[in-house]
C-alpha cells in the first residue's frame, strides 16, 4: 500500500495522517506501507510522532513501514532524531517498494 502525504505535517494535519495510514495499513497481514512524502513541505514534533505511532502500528501488526521520497528538510529530522535508524528511508518511490517485496521473500 501506498499512501501518498502532501502539504505539511504539524498539530493541525498530524493526527489524520496517522488515522489514514494506520488504516491504510490494515489487512492484508502482515502490512507492507509506503509513505510517498514527495510532496511534504513541513513536518514539525507533531508530524514526527504521527510517524512514530503509524511505525509502531505496522510493526505491532508484524508489518514494515518504508517512506519514499522524503524532502531533505525531513530526511534531515529522520536522522537528527535517529528515526531513520527504525523506519526506512528511501530516495525514490521505486526502491521502497523494492525494499517491501523483497522482505516479503
Amino acid at each position: 500500500m501506498v499512501v501518498h502525504v502532501d502539504g505539511e505535517i504539524d498539530n493541525a494535519t498530524a493526527g489524520l495522517l496517522r488515522e489514514q495510514a494506520i488504516a491504510a495499513a490494515g489487512p492484508p497481514c502482515p502490512p507492507r506501507l509506503v509513505l510517498d512524502m514527495d510532496l511534504v513541505t513541513f513536518c514539525d514534533a507533531s508530524g514526527l510522532g504521527a510517524l512514530v505511532a503509524i511505525r509502531n502500528a505496522v510493526r505491532a501488526a508484524d508489518g514494515d513501514l518504508v517512506i519514499a521520497r522524503a524532502p531533505e528538510m525531513c530526511r534531515r529530522i529522520l536522522h537528527r532524531t535517529g528515526l531513520d535508524q527504525y523506519i526506512t528511508v528511501t530516495a525514490t518511490l521505486g526502491r521502497a517498494v523494492t525494499h517491501l517485496t523483497d522482505l516479503t521473500r
